[in-house]
């Protein structure tokens, strides 16, 4: 009779280590989910920062498409200005080729410096959405 209740007594023993165990582990699983809905909350504010910041470059790229189209007009205003000059005197044409032709030429810095720009601004969005996607596949 005393080795059958030494018996049960180590079963007993042997089932709170078990359950024990089980305990901790399900304390650790517990602990990893909850840092697992941290990151997740993390890269979900993460994500709508960079959406902010794309809708941003969006505006701006806008912005820079629409500076060319002014700048694209006023080479059509030269054009047609150059075209009406042609009936000018020898003389008055001279002076008017000089005019017209300093006012393209800034009007092509201009349009190299807002090129330069836009340039700038689509690698920079592209770089952006790249950087953006990546992250995205890693939060998968």
């Amino acid at each position: 009779m005393e080795e059958l209740l030494r018996e049960i007594l180590n079963e007993i023993g042997s089932l709170k280590n078990q359950v024990t165990s089980m305990n901790d582990r399900i304390t650790s699983m517990e602990g990893r989910i909850n840092s697992i809905e941290t990151e997740v909350k993390a890269t979900r504010q993460d994500i709508k920062e960079l959406d902010g910041r794309v809708t941003k470059l969006d505006d701006k790229v806008t912005k820079l498409d629409n500076g060319m189209v002014r700048l694209e007009d006023k080479f059509v205003k030269l054009e047609d200005r150059i075209a009406r000059e042609h009936e000018i005197t020898r003389e008055e044409l001279k002076q008017e080729i000089e005019y017209v032709y300093n006012e393209l030429e800034n009007v092509r810095d201009d349009l190299k410096f807002e090129i330069n720009n836009l340039t700038k601004k689509i690698i920079q969005t592209d770089n952006d959405f790249i950087k953006f996607k990546r992250s995205f596949r890693n939060v998968k």
